[in-house]
């Protein structure tokens, strides 16, 4: 054996013994820090776990017959028809493993959400830990990568802007998403140092599929996760392509194909969601602009949020035009930066690439929403925190690092407050629309609350409030949402007036309702019961008739009609409307049956 081999096995021999403890030594630091900030972070939520049923979780979980069962994953993958859980499979298997375990109980979906950001925030970290060991980055950054990427994931992880997505139950697909695509991003990196690439690309490409199994926004990761192989990884495009052009076919070809089938074969969520949408592309996209915009604002000072900010859309250019000079500016600087090879530039690929679904899609339901800024506020945090350091010098990191501690501190203490919203539905609402006032949404479900409560004096205020919200004062038909329409709004202070007993201020209600739009039943329905309260049966026929002339098997109208007809004389023709409902195998009210048979005793 030459000298030179056995020199060469003494070196192994001296290096192991060395280097093996320093890397167990290393991950233990990881495995510590990764256990402090998943701590912290569920510390800064843990109030929300007291958070209630809000919005669309009732529909997605407690009225969700597809969840019941979880030995029925057909049903689970693919029964859904809510519109929140539709379509996202893994997202409803969540849903029905927190019910097999706890039923509705708002507990345990609060502590599996809470749980995923935890994980979420320990994945950011390990993220932000490859940004700042990149060759490029500054020195200081990639000497003390762990703490700072540490402190960008606190800041991240405790920011207000991610409560939607943690305390709104439902809205765990934006986290979840998010945990399965970070996965996916750091599996793809971790390919490239280990000689069984193969392995850990197939599972990256196994987490991007879950992602998109959770919500349609997943399918920019093909785009995204390109810019972050070229900035971080791959020394230039040909390498890339080069080494891992098969990985790049299928995540693409699998990003094309989902998108093809959400927006071309599955309806559009529902109904709610693609170009087919109830609501005009072009004021959508001019809405984005300045939503958009209200994000980045948020994300620097988060202050002055919505849980909900309605379906309304911004047409006026004064509002939208300088907002779009605005992200045509940094969509420029990202385009530069990227042509001239400047990584900071993968942050606003970050950023556009996962507002670029919602903002570019229409939905109609939620025209704008925070939850949507849950991954792509990291960009905002690693930018903000960069700048910092960069303006206060070297010498004064501590310094830097100080600010940031109390930018943490701060924003840890407005997350705990917003999280304590979610312990009260009508808490929530009430901040809604005090931050939104031009949303009508929020106004409507603060007043269905205060009605189930019997609280009808508080609920007609919040009518007053949303009847002056020119948005629904413009609105005399109903629009693309019902919350909108003046109408609706009238009849619905109508009711109230009526459960008070105020019938005179009912029937105004429902008359100026109907006059603004004659099709609208439920008035309709309402005014003839409050004209049969108060013994105007021919005026109540003639509104039941019209009701029943548009559905003719409504069994509340043909059952009020057997009452009216009874008032009336008209004994033959209650007695036939009777008989109809039992046809239709209902059960006749027990008014009506009372009624009917006084009728009966009475008569000679």
């Amino acid at each position: 054996m030459s000298q030179h081999r056995l020199n060469e096995m003494h070196d192994d021999v001296d290096d192991e013994p060395i280097e093996r403890p320093r890397a167990r030594a290393e991950t233990w630091r990881c495995l510590k820090l990764d256990l402090l900030l998943a701590l912290f972070v569920a510390t800064v939520h843990a109030n929300g776990i007291w958070g209630a049923f809000v919005f669309d979780d009732p529909g997605s979980i407690v009225r969700n017959e597809s969840i019941r069962d979880l030995s029925n994953p057909f049903a689970i993958l693919f029964g859904a028809t809510f519109t929140t859980v539709v379509d996202r499979p893994m997202l409803n298997l969540s849903l029905a493993i927190n019910y097999a375990l706890g039923g509705i109980d708002p507990f345990g979906y609060h502590i599996f959400n809470i749980l995923v950001h935890s994980i979420n925030a320990i994945l950011v970290a390990r993220l932000v830990r490859v940004l700042f060991s990149a060759s490029s980055a500054p020195a200081w950054v990639q000497q003390r990568s762990e703490l700072w990427s540490v402190l960008v994931a606190a800041l991240w992880g405790s920011h207000p802007l991610v409560t939607a997505a943690v305390c709104y139950v439902v809205q765990r697909a934006e986290s979840m998403m998010a945990m399965f695509l970070l996965a996916a991003l750091l599996l793809l990196e971790k390919s490239s140092q280990s000689p069984h690439a193969v392995m850990w690309r197939v599972g990256s490409v196994a987490c991007f599929l879950l992602s998109l199994a959770t919500k349609e926004v997943a399918v920019m990761f093909p785009v995204i996760a390109m810019v972050f192989d070229r900035s971080f990884i791959a020394q230039d495009w040909s390498t890339l392509v080069k080494r891992r052009w098969r990985y790049y076919v299928t995540t693409f070809g699998l990003s094309l194909m989902f998108a093809i089938r959400t927006l071309l074969f599955s309806g559009g969520r529902d109904g709610t969601a693609g170009l087919d949408a109830p609501v005009p592309v072009a004021a959508y996209l001019t809405s984005q602009c300045v939503f958009i915009t209200d994000y980045l604002r948020l994300a620097l000072i988060p202050i002055g949020q919505a849980f909900d900010w309605g379906v309304l859309t911004i047409t006026d250019p004064i509002r939208w035009g300088p907002r779009l000079a605005i992200l045509a500016i940094l969509a420029g600087l990202t385009c530069w930066g990227t042509v001239r090879g400047q990584r900071w530039a993968f942050g606003g690929w970050w950023l556009f690439g996962l507002l670029a679904p919602t903002a570019l899609i229409p939905v109609a339901t939620q025209v704008a929403a925070e939850h949507r800024m849950y991954l792509p506020l990291l960009a905002v945090v690693v930018g903000v925190i960069l700048l910092l350091r960069g303006t206060v010098g070297r010498r004064s990191e501590r310094w830097a690092i100080a600010v940031v501690c109390l930018a943490i501190g701060i924003c840890a203490c407005l997350t705990i407050r917003r999280n304590s919203l979610y312990a009260s539905p009508l808490a929530l609402w009430a901040d809604s629309a005090a931050n939104r006032p031009e949303n009508p949404r929020s106004y409507n479900n603060a007043m269905m609350i205060l009605r189930d409560k019997g609280r009808y004096e508080e609920a007609i205020g919040w009518v007053n409030r949303a009847l002056e919200i020119p948005s629904v004062r413009a609105s005399r038909t109903r629009g693309i949402n019902w919350s909108t329409s003046y109408t609706t709004w009238l009849s619905d202070r109508g009711l109230l007036f009526w459960k008070l007993g105020k019938n005179d201020a009912a029937l105004t209600d429902f008359s100026a309702a109907l006059e603004g739009d004659p099709n609208l039943p439920q008035a309709r329905f309402n005014r003839a019961t409050v004209y049969f309260e108060t013994q105007k049966f021919n005026e109540a026929l003639a509104d039941i008739n019209i009701v029943l002339s548009r559905r003719p098997r409504a069994v509340d109208a043909l059952d009020l009609r057997g009452r009216i007809l009874l008032r009336m004389g008209r004994v033959d023709e209650a007695e036939a409307t009777g008989r109809l409902l039992n046809s239709l195998e209902q059960k006749l009210s027990p008014e009506f049956l009372r009624e009917l048979e006084d009728v009966k005793r009475n008569s000679p």
